[in-house]
């Protein structure tokens, strides 16, 4: 028979030398199944110690010697349901272990932080920052008014919609004015566009886990937290408000 076969079901390159030697053999001491495996008398004894504890070889002692030789070949199918029974005991064990790793894993996410960006290039780092973590699987969801930022500042932002359809991450926009710059929004890819007046006096930008808070009176300033529950709460909270705003697009 072909070795591979015997391999296939788990057993070692010695452990089927010396299993097949015993069939060759029959009833055989450790001295000539050493020599007919070619495994060395010194390795012979712990290797038919395995096989005996998978139930593949019995030990019996004639004339105050012992003896092996090899169990029933259906010994096999037993070998392998055991096998199969250790398989299922060690995926329910997984299945224990995984919720207490993941509740670990938890624990060790990033802890909440907020950050205040100011002025124009402020406001770029925190965007640049929220579109870097992002991924093709997040939703850029935005609300606020648009007439009362600066026009560097959104020419900035029709850059940055730029790069975010370039990494294919799609957006959705609760508009609370129709401004200067409104068309343009409505003709992006990966961009839907709502119209709700009184949204918020303030841009509110969410990716990831992060939000963006925006002002611009004087100084335009950003608060930009990144927190997974305070992401989700202002998700939330952006969904609401889209169901009762009207597409655009």
């Amino acid at each position: 028979m072909q070795p591979d076969l015997l391999k296939k079901i788990g057993l070692t390159k010695g452990e089927i030398k010396v299993y097949l030697a015993l069939f060759d053999l029959g009833l055989a001491t450790k001295t000539p199944i050493s020599r007919k495996s070619g495994i060395s008398q010194s390795k012979t004894y712990e290797v038919l110690d395995k096989l005996i504890k998978k139930g593949l070889v019995s030990q019996i002692v004639q004339n105050n010697v012992m003896h092996f030789q090899a169990a029933l070949p259906s010994k096999l199918r037993a070998f392998v349901e055991a096998k199969k029974k250790e398989i299922e005991l060690e995926e329910q064990i997984v299945e224990e272990i995984i919720p207490q790793l993941e509740l670990k894993q938890k624990t060790l996410e990033k802890p909440y932080s907020a950050v205040v960006f100011k002025g124009v290039f402020g406001l770029k780092t925190a965007l640049e920052e929220m579109l870097i973590a992002s991924t093709k699987e997040d939703e850029y969801l935005a609300m606020g008014v648009i007439s009362s930022k600066r026009e560097t500042y959104n020419r900035y932002i029709l850059n940055w919609h730029k790069e975010r359809i370039k990494k294919g991450v799609p957006c959705r926009i609760v508009f609370s004015e129709k401004g200067k710059y409104f068309e343009q929004y409505l003709k992006m890819k990966q961009t839907r566009v709502g119209f709700l007046e009184n949204v918020t006096p303030s841009a509110i930008g969410i990716l990831g886990n992060k939000v963006g808070i925006f002002t611009f009176e004087d100084e335009p300033k950003c608060l930009l937290i990144t927190s997974n529950d305070v992401s989700d709460s202002f998700k939330q909270f952006f969904i609401s408000l889209w169901n009762i705003s009207s597409e655009m697009n």
